[in-house]
């Protein structure tokens, strides 16, 4: 949910207030999900951190889901471990000085 939607003269600012889950992060990732299912995570969950022309789809970027997406790559031997990985681990630091190229590479 969009809660403010803010102009300035070199961006936009949203803020996100995710609302109330009712399902665990362990039931929206799974350990054992398909490689398709982690790059859609990490492509909506980079939205957050992009400006785009267009986007599709979007996911709240929170350190729970970090972590989780982390896990699963672990426990995976996904084509993009590698890069999932180098993503994953930038954006837990709260490092999201390449979140343009993150957004990209996936």
């Amino acid at each position: 949910m969009v809660v403010s939607d803010k102009d300035s003269e070199t961006a936009t600012v949203l803020q996100i207030q995710e609302e109330e889950r009712e399902e665990t992060v362990e039931e929206e990732f799974p350990i054992n999900m398909h490689e398709n299912r982690v790059q859609t995570a990490i492509h909506r969950m980079s939205h957050q951190k992009i400006r785009a022309d267009e986007m599709w789809g979007f996911l709240p970027l929170t350190d729970e889901r970090v972590q989780r997406l982390i896990e699963v790559v672990e426990a995976n031997d996904y084509k993009h471990s590698e890069t999932y990985m180098a993503i994953l681990k930038r954006w837990e630091r709260h490092d999201f000085s390449q979140a343009d190229k993150d957004h990209n590479a996936i």
